[in-house]
Protein backbone atom coordinates (compact mmCIF):
# COMPACT_ATOMS: atom_id res chain seq x y z
CA UNK A 1 0.00 0.00 0.00
CA UNK A 2 1.54 3.38 -1.33
CA UNK A 3 2.57 5.92 1.50
CA UNK A 4 1.21 9.06 2.01
CA UNK A 5 0.55 11.30 -1.01
CA UNK A 6 3.28 13.92 -1.34
CA UNK A 7 2.08 15.32 -4.77
CA UNK A 8 -1.40 15.75 -6.10
CA UNK A 9 -2.17 16.13 -10.04
CA UNK A 10 -5.24 16.20 -12.27
CA UNK A 11 -5.25 12.33 -12.92
CA UNK A 12 -2.93 11.12 -10.60
CA UNK A 13 -1.85 11.27 -6.95
CA UNK A 14 2.11 10.62 -6.39
CA UNK A 15 2.77 9.09 -3.38
CA UNK A 16 6.09 8.32 -1.38
CA UNK A 17 7.54 4.84 -1.58
CA UNK A 18 7.55 3.05 1.74
CA UNK A 19 9.37 -0.48 2.36
CA UNK A 20 6.57 -2.43 1.80
CA UNK A 21 6.01 -1.43 -1.58
CA UNK A 22 8.87 -4.22 -2.18
CA UNK A 23 6.79 -6.58 -3.42
CA UNK A 24 5.12 -4.77 -5.96
CA UNK A 25 7.83 -2.97 -7.08
CA UNK A 26 9.69 -6.62 -7.87
CA UNK A 27 6.73 -7.84 -9.50
CA UNK A 28 6.49 -4.69 -11.90
CA UNK A 29 10.40 -4.44 -12.55
CA UNK A 30 10.44 -8.18 -13.32
CA UNK A 31 7.91 -7.77 -15.77
CA UNK A 32 8.90 -8.62 -19.01
CA UNK A 33 7.10 -5.59 -20.38
CA UNK A 34 8.51 -2.99 -17.80
CA UNK A 35 11.78 -4.96 -18.18
CA UNK A 36 12.68 -3.92 -21.49
CA UNK A 37 12.41 -0.08 -20.71
CA UNK A 38 15.84 -1.13 -18.18
CA UNK A 39 18.84 -1.98 -19.42
CA UNK A 40 19.86 -3.84 -16.52
CA UNK A 41 21.32 -7.44 -17.79
CA UNK A 42 19.12 -9.51 -15.52
CA UNK A 43 15.95 -9.01 -13.39
CA UNK A 44 16.26 -7.64 -9.97
CA UNK A 45 15.76 -9.60 -6.90
CA UNK A 46 13.43 -8.79 -4.12
CA UNK A 47 16.27 -8.05 -2.08
CA UNK A 48 18.30 -6.27 -4.22
CA UNK A 49 15.56 -4.16 -4.34
CA UNK A 50 15.35 -4.05 -0.91
CA UNK A 51 18.89 -3.13 -0.61
CA UNK A 52 18.30 -0.39 -3.57
CA UNK A 53 15.52 0.95 -1.31
CA UNK A 54 18.24 1.18 1.54
CA UNK A 55 21.04 2.73 -0.45
CA UNK A 56 19.15 4.85 -3.38
CA UNK A 57 15.91 5.78 -2.59
CA UNK A 58 16.36 6.84 1.19
CA UNK A 59 19.23 9.62 -0.04
CA UNK A 60 18.66 13.48 0.02
CA UNK A 61 19.27 13.30 -3.84
CA UNK A 62 16.68 10.89 -4.96
CA UNK A 63 12.59 11.05 -4.68
CA UNK A 64 10.85 7.80 -6.03
CA UNK A 65 6.81 8.41 -6.02
CA UNK A 66 4.59 5.63 -6.69
CA UNK A 67 1.87 6.68 -9.71
CA UNK A 68 -1.30 6.07 -7.83
CA UNK A 69 -4.60 6.98 -10.25
CA UNK A 70 -6.28 9.93 -8.90
CA UNK A 71 -10.11 8.33 -9.80
CA UNK A 72 -9.91 6.91 -6.12
CA UNK A 73 -7.80 3.44 -6.99
CA UNK A 74 -5.24 2.85 -4.22
CA UNK A 75 -3.25 0.37 -6.02
CA UNK A 76 -0.30 2.00 -8.15
CA UNK A 77 0.36 1.60 -11.35
CA UNK A 78 4.06 3.10 -11.55
CA UNK A 79 6.73 5.12 -10.32
CA UNK A 80 8.16 8.14 -10.75
CA UNK A 81 11.51 9.46 -10.18
CA UNK A 82 13.60 12.69 -9.84
CA UNK A 83 17.36 11.40 -9.13
CA UNK A 84 20.90 12.86 -8.79
CA UNK A 85 19.45 16.46 -7.22
CA UNK A 86 22.14 18.71 -7.18
CA UNK A 87 21.02 22.05 -5.98
CA UNK A 88 23.71 23.54 -6.46
CA UNK A 89 23.97 23.18 -10.22
CA UNK A 90 19.69 23.34 -10.00
CA UNK A 91 19.66 19.86 -11.82
CA UNK A 92 18.20 16.16 -11.81
CA UNK A 93 17.09 13.09 -13.89
CA UNK A 94 13.63 12.30 -14.74
CA UNK A 95 12.80 8.51 -14.56
CA UNK A 96 9.34 6.81 -14.63
CA UNK A 97 7.73 3.18 -16.11
CA UNK A 98 4.12 2.42 -16.02
CA UNK A 99 2.90 -1.30 -14.95
CA UNK A 100 2.03 -3.11 -18.37
CA UNK A 101 -1.46 -3.16 -17.69
CA UNK A 102 -1.99 0.70 -17.08
CA UNK A 103 0.33 1.61 -20.03
CA UNK A 104 -1.73 3.75 -22.50
CA UNK A 105 -3.54 5.52 -19.52
CA UNK A 106 -1.53 8.73 -19.60
CA UNK A 107 -0.36 7.70 -16.55
CA UNK A 108 3.21 8.38 -17.08
CA UNK A 109 2.69 11.64 -18.72
CA UNK A 110 0.44 13.31 -16.03
CA UNK A 111 2.98 11.91 -13.69
CA UNK A 112 5.79 13.00 -14.89
CA UNK A 113 4.29 16.76 -15.91
CA UNK A 114 3.23 16.78 -11.78
CA UNK A 115 7.01 15.92 -10.56
CA UNK A 116 8.48 18.52 -13.12
CA UNK A 117 6.44 21.13 -12.10
CA UNK A 118 7.58 20.29 -8.45
CA UNK A 119 11.26 20.11 -9.66
CA UNK A 120 10.81 23.63 -11.71
CA UNK A 121 8.34 25.53 -9.26
CA UNK A 122 9.01 24.17 -5.73
CA UNK A 123 12.68 22.88 -6.25
CA UNK A 124 13.82 25.71 -8.32
CA UNK A 125 15.34 23.34 -10.64
CA UNK A 126 16.55 25.16 -13.93
CA UNK A 127 17.58 21.38 -15.78
CA UNK A 128 16.32 18.40 -15.71
CA UNK A 129 17.48 15.27 -17.99
CA UNK A 130 16.04 11.64 -19.06
CA UNK A 131 17.44 9.24 -20.56
CA UNK A 132 15.31 6.53 -22.96
CA UNK A 133 16.45 3.68 -24.88
CA UNK A 134 15.99 4.07 -28.31
CA UNK A 135 14.16 0.85 -28.36
CA UNK A 136 11.30 2.50 -26.19
CA UNK A 137 9.11 4.30 -28.37
CA UNK A 138 6.69 5.11 -25.20
CA UNK A 139 9.06 6.80 -23.20
CA UNK A 140 10.40 8.88 -25.85
CA UNK A 141 6.77 9.96 -26.71
CA UNK A 142 6.28 11.39 -23.44
CA UNK A 143 9.97 12.75 -23.13
CA UNK A 144 8.77 14.63 -26.35
CA UNK A 145 5.64 15.38 -25.56
CA UNK A 146 6.54 17.38 -22.35
CA UNK A 147 8.98 19.05 -23.84
CA UNK A 148 12.28 17.55 -23.82
CA UNK A 149 14.96 18.06 -26.42
CA UNK A 150 16.45 14.82 -27.45
CA UNK A 151 20.56 16.00 -26.78
CA UNK A 152 22.37 13.26 -27.60
CA UNK A 153 22.91 9.25 -28.54
CA UNK A 154 25.01 7.23 -26.65
CA UNK A 155 25.48 4.16 -29.75
CA UNK A 156 25.61 0.10 -28.59
CA UNK A 157 25.20 1.56 -24.80
CA UNK A 158 23.82 -1.48 -23.80
CA UNK A 159 23.21 -5.41 -24.46
CA UNK A 160 19.83 -5.59 -24.16
CA UNK A 161 17.95 -9.37 -25.02
CA UNK A 162 21.21 -9.92 -27.50
CA UNK A 163 21.33 -6.43 -29.21
CA UNK A 164 23.20 -3.32 -28.82
CA UNK A 165 20.72 -0.76 -28.05
CA UNK A 166 21.51 3.12 -28.31
CA UNK A 167 20.35 5.17 -24.71
CA UNK A 168 19.08 8.69 -26.27
CA UNK A 169 19.89 11.97 -23.95
CA UNK A 170 17.07 13.87 -23.17
CA UNK A 171 16.74 17.60 -21.61
CA UNK A 172 14.66 20.22 -20.63
CA UNK A 173 15.33 23.65 -19.20
CA UNK A 174 12.74 25.04 -16.52
CA UNK A 175 12.01 27.87 -18.92
CA UNK A 176 11.07 25.73 -21.96
CA UNK A 177 8.61 23.60 -20.08
CA UNK A 178 4.98 24.39 -20.06
CA UNK A 179 2.80 22.46 -17.63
Amino acid sequence: MPGAVLLRGDEVALCRVTREDIEFLAANRNDPAVRGSFPDPTPPTRHDLAEEFVERYERDDTLPLLVCPRDGGAAPVGLVTLTRIDEAHGTAELGCWITSDARGEGYATAAARRLLTYAFEERRLERVWANALATNDASRRVLEKLGFVEEGCERAAFLVDGERVDRLNYGLLADEFNN
